[in-house]
């Protein structure tokens, strides 16, 4: 209750959801160490329900090109790991605390266990959303460029992958502000100057760093991912969550799977026709349509 009447004096002070939001983040954060240390025996603010919800934001999906394109028009320093977002779909606090020592890059995994969150100003490191550890998988081509780019940088188990330009970790607003907007500029005005036939579209002016995990969402689906391979992959904590998040990303199926229950029908009654069977007629049934029963 007392969590609740925080809350509830937070709204009533007029704080927006965003920033209500992060404060409980910080808190849960806070009561999970507690836990943690055996000072407390629950973390009562975890899985709170009623808190303000943020305004829907639209969500941008890329395509590959259009990736490759933006990639390439960012500060080379941020290219791999606009690559990494786009091909894992880790959330922006997840990329942005990965260690080194999270990375396994002969299996092609990373585990994914901490986020960093801002919140006045200040970081904070905590557990992933919905404190659902996981492992997903890097294509082979990432690996590869993720070596490649530790080899020039400081990366002991601990340090981070991805750090700014002066050292420590990246802050996610200034990320936007400084690099982000700048290279949505720089790869459009470079798609204007490709052929009409080999255009895409613009990359969207309102792109956000957390488009990155949308985009990877769109692209496993168009290979073909089911809603359970991409709940584990994002680190929903149920496949319901996913399914409302990126149903409308599914093709809708009802006219081919018709079409593909004619096929198994026409088979079917092709491989009986070889089998000796009685006539189906109402009658060879046993059916007497007067009382409508056998």
């Amino acid at each position: 209750m007392m969590v609740r009447e925080w809350v509830a004096a937070l709204v009533e002070g007029g704080l927006g959801a965003s920033r209500i939001r992060n404060a409980h983040a910080v808190l849960v954060m806070v009561l999970d160490s507690a836990v943690d240390a055996k000072r407390l025996a629950v973390n009562v603010a975890a899985n709170m329900r009623g808190l303000p919800r943020r305004p829907e934001q639209e969500m941008h999906f890329l395509t590959a090109v259009q990736v490759e394109l933006f990639a390439a028009a960012i500060d080379p320093r941020l290219c791999i790991l606009v690559e990494t977002g786009t091909y894992t779909g880790l959330r922006p606090g997840e990329l942005l605390a990965l260690k080194v020592k999270r990375l396994d890059l002969l299996r092609g995994t990373v585990r994914v266990a901490e986020a960093l969150s801002e919140v006045n100003g200040h970081l904070t490191w905590g557990t992933p959303k919905n404190h659902e550890r996981r492992t997903v998988r890097l294509p082979r081509s990432l690996c590869e460029e993720l070596g490649a780019w530790l080899a020039g940088h400081p990366h002991g188990p601990d340090d981070l992958v991805f750090t700014a330009p002066r050292g420590g970790p990246i802050r996610e607003h200034k990320l936007m502000e400084r690099y982000f907007k700048p290279a949505i500029r720089a790869a459009n005005e470079a798609i204007a100057k490709l052929p009409k036939d080999e255009r895409p579209a613009d990359i969207p002016a309102t792109l956000r760093m957390h488009d990155l995990r949308h985009t990877a969402a769109s692209l496993l689906i168009r290979e073909g991912a089911s809603i359970k391979a991409l709940q584990r992959q994002l680190g929903h904590k149920d496949a319901v969550q996913t399914l409302n998040r990126y149903g409308h990303l599914y093709p809708d199926e009802l006219d081919s799977l018709a079409e593909r229950l004619e096929q198994v029908r026409e088979r079917a009654r092709g491989e009986a026709r070889t089998a000796p069977m009685r006539p189906r007629t109402p009658a060879a049934l046993g059916w007497s349509w007067s009382m409508g029963r056998s």
